[in-house]
């Protein structure tokens, strides 16, 4: 299940995260979940010394 969310971000990462998404043929919803993924995964190394898996439900497409 998801939550909506509104996030506030720059013109220049707006029109990157929009370029991005346009030449991978991947959703911007998509590309945030799994930034904020990796954010949570490196947030995790750091304070248990091991990276732990996490998957937004989404099948692996494109490397962000």
């Amino acid at each position: 299940m998801y939550e909506s969310i509104h996030v506030r971000i720059t013109k220049e990462q707006y029109e990157w995260l929009r370029r991005h998404c346009f030449e991978s043929r991947t959703s911007q919803a998509e590309v945030v979940r799994k930034a904020l993924d990796m954010f949570r995964n490196q947030k995790e190394i750091n304070e248990n010394g091991r990276p732990k898996e996490v998957n937004c439900g989404l099948p692996e497409q494109h490397e962000v």
